[in-house]
């Protein structure tokens, strides 16, 4: 057998009761309580029962005041401590609204199966628990429907006067999920029009048509998947104004519709996207998605940036608390952010990314980088290094010189020694080698050590180097001459099954800390690596693949 538990507790967080309810190996699907709080109703697919509300203490569910079997339901609400109200699922046979007296055993009313051809399927009860709202639709839940030929049509009856409604209408698409205001006067409901398409609709009672209202904040979901889409609506008690609108993605925002705009926006499961030291050390700041993807942030001293997919970059100040500026990027999502310097000035890298149209295709991403400046926030330049695609990550060494881009595309775009403003006349190196998209990198202290992690989990370390170049006859304690540059990949590093989340060298680079969506992180030890790449006098450079398997996990 397998058992549930209920847990209560007050709205500051003080816990009421825990106590165990045997399912019948099934889960619960939805829970009541009665006005008077001394009721709880439980749903499972075995049907409706109604206890005597848990006490603190209590380890069990007391003896069961009423149950029902009498087919699959998909909502129920208390009207009173007698009264139940019971929605019949609208794909079984026979889906109905029915009024219950669970004292007596008896069905007080049964509302209309069907109305203007349209079945029934949700309902609601009015914050008075005098009114009820219900919705009909003629969809099939389909992709065989035609948009056109969908429509829903909303009825609000009294409860105390059921047998004729108060006021209809019918309109386009599906009407679901009503939810009635505080005066009775207006319902709110979402509005389907086709999947994937659906908005918050309002009625106000005695008016024969229905309005859309658009007040969503914009961008991708939290998920990065591109879909959001409206999934309920319901009354914010003692705010008559207010609506709470939820979406697919489990995020919610609070809507004023007096003033007609969102006013906040609250996600229940907030990922980490970013986060670093501050304060020397002695503080962590971390960056959240909060609904709307934030997908790059950059710390420099004082100043965090953070961008996502709404089109802008908002500029904290981490020591007033405050966003001391907004910078939109307009029709184009936020993808990488970094801060590099010259001379002494702080210059804040961009990567974004936008959808244009493309004539053999439709149309196609593009991702492209650009500076800003620090000092008045203006563009430095135009932007560069256009490819299709998105860029993943922006990296740049401790001394500033070298810069790296990691991309969609699967390739990583190097700059050596180069000054950040001549990023855009300078052609970087290309680095190949991974298979899939190139997620994140970072160099080591130095700056000849870069590491490179892929969306398959595989990590490369690349060595960015100018190698001693032995001279025969040379001096003993001599310096060694510097020779050009040279870039050598080493064997990937394996450890992680999925996506390469972000990549950090401890202070002295002797430790290298990676992440992943498999949801571990490994420490790997660095020390046995060459400090260099040694040049033999033949001018040929070992390779040494071996010493990447000294850097184990720990």
């Amino acid at each position: 057998n397998e058992t549930t538990v209920l847990r209560g507790a007050t709205a500051t967080g003080q816990s009421l009761f825990d106590v165990e309810t045997l399912v019948e190996a099934k889960q619960v699907l939805d829970l009541a309580v009665a006005p008077s709080g001394k009721l709880l109703a439980v749903r499972s697919p075995n049907g409706i029962r109604i206890y005597p509300m848990p006490q603190k203490g209590d380890k069990e569910l007391a003896k069961e005041i009423w149950s029902s079997d009498s087919g699959p339901v998909l909502q129920m609400e208390f009207r009173s401590d007698d009264v139940i109200l019971l929605g019949y699922h609208p794909g079984q046979e026979n889906p109905r609204l029915s009024v219950v007296n669970f004292k007596t055993g008896q069905v007080v009313h049964d509302f209309p199966k069907e109305a203007g051809g349209l079945r029934y399927l949700h309902f609601t009860v009015s914050p008075d628990r005098n009114h009820v709202a219900l919705a009909f639709t003629n969809y099939s839940g389909t992709q065989n429907d035609a948009p056109q030929a969908i429509s829903g049509h909303l009825s609000l009856y009294n409860l105390d006067q059921p047998g004729q409604p108060i006021g209809s209408v019918t309109c386009s698409g599906v009407a679901a999920y009503p939810a009635i205001s505080a005066d009775n006067q207006a319902v709110y409901f979402v509005q389907q029009h086709s999947l994937g398409d659906r908005d918050i609709g309002q009625w106000k009672v005695g008016q024969n048509k229905t309005e859309i209202l658009t007040f969503s904040r914009k961008g991708i979901d939290t998920a990065g998947t591109g879909s959001r889409e409206v999934s309920q609506v319901d009354f914010i008690p003692g705010k008559p104004n207010d609506i709470l609108v939820s979406f697919s993605n489990r995020d919610m925002e609070e809507w004023d519709l007096a003033k007609q705009k969102s006013l906040a926006r609250m996600a229940p499961s907030r990922a980490v996207v970013f986060c670093d030291f501050y304060q020397n050390d002695q503080q962590v700041v971390t960056a959240h998605v909060d609904g709307l993807a934030v997908e790059a942030a950059a710390l420099s001293g004082d100043l965090l940036a953070v961008g996502g997919s709404a089109g802008k970059i908002d500029i904290i100040d981490l020591g007033q608390k405050v966003v001391t500026r907004s910078l939109p990027i307009d029709g184009a999502s936020i993808d990488a952010l970094a801060w590099a310097a010259q001379d002494d000035k702080p210059i804040l890298m961009v990567a974004t990314s936008q959808i244009t149209p493309d004539a053999d295709n439709g149309e196609h991403r593009v991702g492209q980088l650009q500076l800003i400046s620090a000092t008045d926030w203006t563009p430095l330049g135009q932007p560069f290094d256009q490819h299709p695609g998105r860029y993943h990550s922006l990296t740049v060494s401790q001394k500033g010189d070298r810069f790296a881009a990691t991309s969609s595309d699967k390739g990583v775009r190097l700059w050596t020694d180069a000054q950040v403003t001549d990023l855009a006349a300078t052609e970087p190196k290309i680095l190949s080698g991974h298979s899939t998209d190139v997620t994140g990198a970072a160099f080591s202290a130095n700056g000849d050590r870069l590491v490179t992690g892929s969306f398959d989990g595989s990590l490369t370390v690349w060595f960015v180097d100018r190698p001693v170049r032995p001279e025969a006859g040379m001096e003993e304690g001599a310096a060694p001459e510097q020779g050009e540059l040279h870039i050598q990949q080493f064997v990937p590093l394996k450890g992680h099954r999925k996506e390469i989340s972000s990549i950090a060298f401890s202070p002295d680079s002797s430790m290298l800390l990676t992440s992943s969506l498999d949801r571990s992180a490994i420490l790997w030890f660095t020390t046995d690596l060459p400090g260099n790449l040694a040049i033999d006098a033949e001018g040929e450079s070992p390779t040494k693949p071996e010493v990447v398997s000294s850097m184990q996990p720990e």
